[in-house]
C-alpha cells in the first residue's frame, strides 16, 4: 500500500487537467445565469497552520435549485412567481452521481492552483469568496442585493474533504448533516420567478481576484414540461451575444458569440471592474482591470459631464476629443489598465469596419451596477480609440450591442409589419423635422397607425385593456425630464404607458436624449411592456437629424436587402447611410453625430421590407 506521505506528494500534481460537467436531463445549450466568486489574495507572512491535501483527487463544484424550506430537495422544474434557493457547493465528491437535478463540474487547473495558494500561505481558517449572481431578467426578479453573496472555504477542511469516501447519497445525508466532512464551502441565494415559462439556466462563472478563471451551467425549466420544449437559446456569459449570429443559427456554440465583449461589473469592492474578451482567444482568456472610479462615480460623470460635454460638440474634431475622453476613462494609461487598453486597440485595428469586406464585426457591451438607480446608456458608440492611423469612433466600424434591462433574444416567426408612430403636427415647434419627412407622412398615414397630437397618443398609450400585436412603436418628438411632447403644455410620461405589447416588440424613440439619465424611465416602461429593443439617443440630436433618422430608416427598409437583414444590421446600415447626409446645403454632413443613437435589445429582430412609396 502506498504510504499515506507518498499521497500527499502527489495530490496537486496528479489533480486531473480535463474539466467535467455532469448535468443531467436538460441539454447544456441554454441560456444562464452567471455568478462571479471572487478570491482574496493573501500576502506572505509566518507558515500557514492548515494543512493542504495532496493524492489523486479531483474538487468539485456542484450546483442546483430547490425550493425555499427544502435546499436538499433538488429541482429542475419551478413554478412561476415562487422563490427558490441556488446552492452552490466546493466539495470533494460530485453530487450528480446520485441526482440527475444536480450540475457538477471538476474545477479548472488555475482554481485549484488558487486554492492550494490559499491553504499553503494563509494564517486564516476561513477564506471568503465573493459571489455574484446574475439571473436572466427575463425568468428572474433581480436578486437582494444586486445578487451578490459570499462562500465561506474551511481551509482546515480541504484534506479531509478530498479524502472523505463518496457517499452513495450525499443530498440525503446532508438533509441529516447540513456541513458532512466532504463540503469545503457553500453559497446560497434565493431567487424568484417571473412570469415568463420556459427553458433557462444558471451559469457559475469562477473569479480569481478580479479574473474569471471557471464556470459552468444548471439547466432549469420555468413552467410545465410542456412548456420547456427543447430549444436553443441564450448564454448570459461573459462571452455576450451576438444577434446577427444568432439571427442566422440558433445555438450557443462559439459560431453565436460576438467579435468582442467589455463588461463593467460592480462587485461591492470600490470600484469598477472592467472585463474584455475576443472571440477569436482561448476560451478561458479573459482580461480585466479596476477602473479609477467607483460605479457611483462613473455614473455621475457620464450624466453630469461626459453627456452635457457630447451636447456641447459643434464640429467633429470636438467630438472625437470627448470620445477620446471615454476611452481614457474606462481604458484608464496605468500599469492594471495598460494591458486591456492596448488589446481593445488592437481589437479595433484587427476588425474595423472600413477595412474588412462583408458584415461589421460585433461588440458586445454591458454595464452591472448593483444600485437599482437606472444607468444612462453608455455611449460606446462615441467612444473614439486612438490608434496608430488616427482616432476612430467604435459606432462607425462596429455593430454595437447592449441588453434591455429584461432581456429576450428569441427572435420572432415572422418580420414585424405593424407601426404605430407619433409624429409632430403643423405649428408645433418642430416644423422643420416635419417637413424634412413631408415625403414620408402620406406614406405613413396609409400604411401605420400614425397619432400627431399628444392627447389621442396618450389615450391610446394608457388604454391596457388588451394586449397590442407586435408593433414596431416610433416617436419624434421632444424630450426632457421623462416627458415625450411637442409643445410643453401635452406630454406623456413613462407613467403614463400602460399598453402592453406582443413580444417580440421595437421601439424608436427618436428624440433629445430619450437613452439618457432622466429618459431611461421611458425605456424601462416599454421593455416591462413587452418591447423588447429600443433605439434611442444617449445625446442631445438636432430636429432635422431626428427627421433624417427616420427617413433614411425608410430607405433602408425599402431597399431589396434589406428583407434578410436583423435589426442590428439595418441600425448599422441607416447610421451608415445618414453620416453622410447634411443637415443644410451649407452644413457638411453629420457624421460621427449620428452615433447619438444607440440600439438596445434584441438585434435579432426582422422590420419587414417596406413597399415603395408609389405602390
Amino acid at each position: 500500500m502506498e504510504p499515506a506521505s507518498a499521497k500527499l506528494s502527489t495530490f496537486w500534481r496528479g489533480l486531473s487537467l480535463a474539466k467535467k460537467v455532469a448535468i443531467g436531463g436538460l441539454a447544456t445549450s441554454l441560456p444562464i445565469v452567471t455568478l462571479f466568486v471572487v478570491i482574496p489574495r493573501f500576502g506572505s507572512g509566518p507558515p500557514s497552520p492548515n494543512v493542504y491535501p495532496q493524492g489523486p483527487q479531483t474538487i468539485y463544484w456542484n450546483g442546483w435549485a430547490a425550493p425555499q424550506g427544502a435546499p436538499f430537495s433538488p429541482t429542475r422544474q419551478f413554478n412561476i412567481e415562487s422563490d427558490y434557493q441556488i446552492t452552490l457547493d466546493l466539495s470533494g465528491i460530485d453530487y450528480s452521481r446520485s441526482s440527475k437535478s444536480v450540475s457538477s463540474v471538476s474545477s479548472g487547473a488555475e482554481f485549484r492552483r488558487k486554492l492550494e495558494n490559499l491553504v499553503r500561505n494563509s494564517l486564516n481558517k476561513v477564506a471568503t469568496l465573493k459571489i455574484l449572481f446574475l439571473p436572466d431578467p427575463i425568468f428572474f426578479d433581480q436578486p437582494k442585493n444586486g445578487g451578490i453573496a459570499e462562500m465561506n472555504i474551511d481551509l482546515k477542511a480541504v484534506s479531509s474533504a478530498l479524502f472523505t469516501q463518496p457517499s452513495s447519497d450525499p443530498l440525503s445525508m446532508m438533509r441529516v448533516q447540513p456541513r458532512p466532512d466532504f463540503l469545503i464551502g457553500r453559497a446560497t441565494l434565493t431567487l424568484h420567478t417571473r412570469k415568463h415559462s420556459g427553458t433557462t439556466s444558471v451559469g457559475i462563472s469562477i473569479w480569481d481576484g478580479i479574473r474569471p478563471i471557471d464556470g459552468f451551467a444548471i439547466p432549469l425549466c420555468i413552467g410545465s414540461v410542456a412548456q420547456c420544449h427543447e430549444k436553443a437559446a441564450n448564454q448570459m456569459s461573459l462571452d455576450g451575444f451576438d444577434a446577427l449570429r444568432l439571427a442566422g443559427e440558433r445555438s450557443t456554440d462559439r459560431s453565436t458569440y460576438p467579435d468582442g465583449a467589455l463588461h463593467f461589473i460592480d462587485l461591492n469592492i470600490g470600484t469598477a471592474i472592467g472585463v474584455f474578451h475576443r472571440k477569436d482567444w482561448p476560451v478561458e482568456r479573459f482580461l480585466s482591470w479596476r477602473l479609477r472610479d467607483s460605479p457611483e462615480t462613473l455614473k455621475e460623470w457620464l450624466r453630469d459631464k461626459l453627456v452635457p460635454s457630447f451636447n456641447l460638440c459643434r464640429t467633429p474634431e470636438e467630438l472625437t476629443e470627448r470620445g477620446l475622453d471615454l476611452f481614457d476613462r474606462l481604458f484608464p494609461d496605468n500599469e492594471e489598465g495598460g494591458e486591456a487598453r492596448a488589446a481593445f486597440q488592437r481589437f479595433f485595428l484587427d476588425y474595423q469596419f472600413s477595412t474588412h469586406n462583408g458584415s461589421p464585426a460585433s461588440l458586445f457591451v454591458r454595464m452591472l451596477p448593483q444600485a437599482t438607480d437606472p444607468l444612462p446608456i453608455l455611449p460606446i458608440g462615441l467612444m473614439a480609440v486612438p490608434t496608430g492611423e488616427g482616432p476612430g469612433f467604435v459606432g462607425l466600424q462596429f455593430r454595437v450591442e447592449s441588453p434591455l434591462e429584461n432581456q429576450d433574444y428569441m427572435a420572432g416567426h415572422t418580420c414585424l409589419s405593424d407601426w404605430v408612430m407619433l409624429i409632430p403636427p403643423e405649428n408645433s415647434g418642430l416644423d422643420d423635422a416635419r417637413a424634412r419627412v413631408a415625403s414620408n407622412i402620406k406614406h405613413w398615414q396609409n400604411t401605420r397607425v400614425v397619432f400627431d397630437d399628444i392627447k389621442n397618443f396618450r389615450i391610446w398609450a394608457r388604454d391596457n385593456s388588451e394586449d397590442s400585436p407586435a408593433t414596431i412603436l416610433a416617436t419624434l418628438s421632444h424630450h426632457d425630464r421623462d416627458r415625450l411632447y411637442f409643445r410643453s403644455s401635452e406630454s406623456i410620461m413613462s407613467t403614463g404607458l400602460h399598453r402592453r405589447f406582443a413580444s417580440p416588440s421595437i421601439a424608436i424613440l427618436d428624440g433629445c436624449g430619450t437613452g439618457n439619465i432622466g429618459a431611461i424611465d421611458i425605456v424601462r416602461a416599454l421593455n416591462r411592456n413587452g418591447v423588447t429593443a429600443v433605439i434611442a439617443t444617449s445625446t442631445e440630436i438636432s430636429p432635422p437629424l431626428a427627421a433624417d433618422f427616420l427617413s433614411t430608416l425608410d430607405e433602408t427598409l425599402s431597399s431589396r436587402e434589406s428583407a434578410d437583414m436583423p435589426l442590428t444590421l439595418v441600425m448599422f446600415t441607416t447610421l451608415t447611410r445618414l453620416q453622410t447626409k447634411h443637415r443644410s446645403k451649407t452644413d457638411g454632413p453629420y457624421g460621427p453625430f449620428v452615433l447619438a443613437y444607440s440600439l438596445l435589445g434584441n438585434g435579432n429582430l426582422k422590420l419587414c421590407r417596406l413597399k415603395n412609396k408609389e405602390n
